[in-house]
């Protein structure tokens, strides 16, 4: 998944994303869990862009592993 960040930068749309993850999960929206959450990988300031991933539990019970990058435009 691919993101552009038009402002702040991605470490706080990091945080933002997974307190909605977070908070979908309290709310029990969905199949929400704390797995859904965006774990940091690498964020280069230079480079201006965030590496995450995540997992998300699928109706087969097989996981499904998503990559993020955020990028700051």
């Amino acid at each position: 998944m691919i993101g552009f960040v038009q402002n702040r930068n991605a470490m706080d749309w990091l945080r933002t994303l997974n307190h909605w993850v977070a908070a979908l999960g309290r709310w029990s929206i969905g199949t929400w869990t704390p797995s859904d959450a965006l774990m940091l990988e690498k964020y280069d300031a230079d480079g201006r862009c965030l590496f995450s991933r995540s997992s998300h539990a699928r109706v087969s019970n097989t996981p499904m592993g998503l990559w993020h990058l955020l990028v700051e435009m």
